[in-house]
């Protein structure tokens, strides 16, 4: 890569993400057992309320341990925050590395408001 593409990559607007709702989300998660959910919050939102089968895998550590975390490139990854900003980020920086990142518009704040079910711990 050039120095002249570097920059141009450097200031290059995002590519879109690709986003669901949480309704959208709940019905993949009970179609397919497999889905993975990752939840980019602090371990304290995590673990005060998310959804089920949420992964935790904090946005201030995501670059850093994605790597490691064991999940898919080849299937959908769905990533969600408290209120869909954060997972937006993340799953940039996801599909920046490769990944299938997909996210959740609304966040756990939205899927809460629509009475879907929660766990804590």
């Amino acid at each position: 890569m050039s120095f002249l593409d570097f920059f141009k990559n450097l200031f290059a607007a995002p590519e879109p993400v690709p986003e669901l709702s949480v309704d959208d989300l709940q019905q993949k998660l009970k179609k397919d057992k497999k889905a993975r959910l990752v939840d980019v919050r602090t371990p304290g939102e995590y673990k005060a309320v998310r959804a089920p089968r949420a992964e935790n895998l904090p946005l201030s550590e995501i670059s850093g341990r994605l790597a490691g975390a064991g999940l898919p490139k080849d299937t959908p990854v769905y990533v969600i925050c408290h209120s869909g900003n954060r997972s937006r980020r993340a799953a940039q920086i996801m599909r920046q590395a490769g990944y299938d990142a997909i996210n959740v518009m609304g966040g756990t704040s939205e899927w809460m408001r629509k009475g879907h079910k929660t766990t804590q711990g």
